[in-house]
């Protein structure tokens, strides 16, 4: 009975002890099966990266390689993964001479700090020709005193090729803007004038290289306190138009006063561009001299200097209109004036 019971424990022993290693093997299968399909899912991701992953390490003699780098690195230096394993001297061939002292030292000194690596450079690959590189990493000193990165690099040459294509183009418009005929300037968020072209110093003595504010524009351009309230007023109207009207700022005539003590004739308008504005600045001053004085020729008499009969039609038109709109009389007193001669002969008749 002894034998018996312990034959049977034994068997039930047994059965357990299997039915546990094939819970484990089949534990250790779904686990396998889970670390291939993440390793496949990996490996996908890498392979469908734009650039190139990778492990690059720079021994304490100043050898260097690439311990791991993804399939990409073909697209980036040229190269298949397995022919920088031992050595990363042709990736630094592919470099463009004027980048690579500047790389050299970058890679020196993210070794020297461990601080961040980060790049942009161009290489020379054959058949294809120049191209733009941006690369990132990020270092830790082995116990060897090897120091590794793991990072990133990926092509960034069509980006490169339009900021520069902007860059060319935002050069040719501020040489335009401060070439024109006319003055400029654009005040930005915080009320600073942030450009001002040539024209513009020269209108009110204010260069380039002198700070200023919109605040001490208003104070030294228009120092009359009534006059700037007039204007205040007319140019925050101009700015609501602005904002109901795609941003333009309506033109108006002012007259301001330059650094250099004069007073010109402005007409004033420009474009609002959220919290920002660009304005232009046209000179009237000769245009209205000029203005001033061709209606002086036509109203007034060249010889007594007194309003000739062409004034005193348009004031008895705008007065009889005045009359007319407020319901009020008009009075008119017409008088003759005679010279001395003329006068002594009507005495003597």
């Amino acid at each position: 009975l002894v034998y018996l019971l312990a034959f049977s424990a034994a068997g039930v022993a047994l059965r357990l002890m299997h039915r546990r290693q094939n819970e484990a093997r089949d534990q250790a299968q779904l686990l396998e099966a889970g670390q291939r399909r993440q390793q496949e899912m990996l490996r996908r991701l890498v392979e469908s990266l734009p650039g190139m992953l990778y492990q690059y390490q720079l021994e304490p003699d100043g050898r260097s390689h690439f311990p791991y780098a993804s399939p990409g690195v073909t697209d980036i230096y040229g190269f298949a993964p397995e022919q920088l394993l031992a050595d990363a001297a042709p990736v630094f061939a592919r470099i463009h001479p004027e980048d690579l002292p500047k790389g050299q030292v970058n890679i020196q000194e993210s070794a020297r700090t461990l601080a961040d690596w980060k790049s942009e450079y161009r290489v020379i690959l054959p058949g294809i020709g120049e191209r733009w590189l941006s690369g990132q990493a990020r270092p830790q000193r082995l116990r060897s005193g090897a120091v590794l990165w793991h990072g990133y690099v990926h092509d960034i040459t069509e980006a490169k090729r339009q900021a520069m294509e902007l860059q060319e183009k935002e050069r040719l418009l501020r040489h335009l803007m401060e070439q024109m005929p006319i003055g400029l300037c654009i005040v930005d968020e915080s009320g600073h004038f942030s450009f001002r072209n040539q024209r513009f110093a020269e209108y009110f003595g204010y260069p380039a290289s002198e700070p200023l504010t919109l605040q001490r524009w208003w104070q030294e351009v228009y120092p009359d306190a009534d006059y700037r309230a007039r204007v205040l007023a007319l140019w925050n109207e101009a700015m609501d138009h602005a904002d109901a009207h795609d941003g333009t700022l309506p033109g108006h005539e002012y007259r301001v006063t330059t650094r250099y003590g004069t007073q010109r004739i402005m007409a004033i308008g420009g474009i609002a561009m959220g919290g920002r504005f660009m304005a232009s600045f046209i000179d009237l001053t000769e245009q209205k001299a000029h203005s001033d004085l061709l209606r002086h020729l036509a109203f007034v008499d060249g010889v007594t200097g007194i309003a000739n009969r062409r004034r005193f039609d348009e004031a008895l038109q705008r007065e009889w209109r005045d009359c007319l709109r407020k319901g009020k009389p008009l009075a008119l007193l017409m008088f003759d004036i005679r010279s001395e001669e003329h006068t002594s002969e009507l005495q003597s008749r």
